[in-house]
């Protein structure tokens, strides 16, 4: 008991900046729409293919940038999201969500809408069930990125046990981190990449 005290009082803060990036990374997941994060329709698809039981999605060239989708990804984070969300109903793939034809995606200067797919329920807004799922595969993802925050203080400290004070900074720097933070907080593999 004694042993974990010590840990706890050496390392404790560690674990506040874990809890502050998940409680960080459980708001930006709230309130950024389903789908509006970078690529996360491909990345969804790529999991309801496989928990739909049809195996790994097959490879494909297209001009269309939404057929391309993130079937040429390495297939865990996608077999794990399939574990997660095989349980949900969330209907035929062909009706997730629906387009938004006026999107300007990855034009964040260009004047215009900038959502990728439509919100509103009468023009074909993701279901219930498919916000759930999504929702699911996000927290795995905060999850995977709570670990690449925890890694990266471990790591620091590896490298140069002496110096708490860099392993502080670089725990920081990873968890506070905007962009890092938004990104975690998608359904992407790139959480499980960076883990």
């Amino acid at each position: 008991l004694g042993q974990v005290a010590l840990i706890l009082r050496r390392h404790g803060i560690i674990a506040l900046f874990v809890m502050a990036f998940m409680a960080l990374g459980g708001y930006y997941s709230h309130v950024t729409p389903c789908f509006e994060t970078p690529d996360e329709t491909w990345h969804y698809r790529y999991v309801k293919h496989l928990a739909d039981g049809q195996g790994l999605p097959p490879l494909f060239i297209s001009n269309d940038e939404w057929e391309q989708g993130e079937a040429h990804q390495p297939p865990l984070f996608y077999a794990l999201g399939a574990l997660l969300t095989k349980s949900i109903d969330t209907g035929p793939a062909d009706s997730l969500y629906e387009r938004n034809p006026y999107a300007a995606l990855g034009l964040p200067h260009a004047p215009g809408n900038k959502n990728a797919v439509l919100h509103t329920e009468e023009l074909g807004s993701p279901s219930a069930n498919v916000i759930q799922a999504v929702r699911r595969l996000r927290w795995f993802s905060v999850i995977c990125s709570a670990l690449t925050v925890l890694l990266t203080y471990l790591i620091s400290m590896e490298i140069l046990p002496q110096r708490r004070d860099i392993a502080f900074g670089a725990t920081a720097l990873a968890a506070f981190n905007p962009q890092f933070v938004f990104i975690s907080a998608g359904a992407n593999n790139d959480a499980l990449v960076t883990a």
